[in-house]
């Protein structure tokens, strides 16, 4: 996966409004597994990247912080 997908995705939520960390970490996920299918019987290494590309950090973090505060 390409980490540098992450910092896409969260500059396109980033211009819907206040985007949270979880927010981010499974878009990344959701465009990774539309592109490849790790579904497929030969596609095992795309699996396992999918299952070992965790969230490392609190899935409720508003990133750039809290506007409210």
């Amino acid at each position: 996966m390409d980490t540098t997908h992450f910092f896409k995705v969260y500059s396109e939520l980033q211009g819907l409004g206040n985007c949270t960390l979880g927010m981010i970490h499974s878009g990344t996920i959701n465009d990774y597994i539309t592109k490849f299918n790790p579904n497929k019987d030969y596609h095992e290494l795309d699996r396992k990247t999918v299952e070992q590309w965790v969230l490392l950090g609190d899935p409720s973090l508003i990133i750039g912080g809290n506007p409210n505060i």
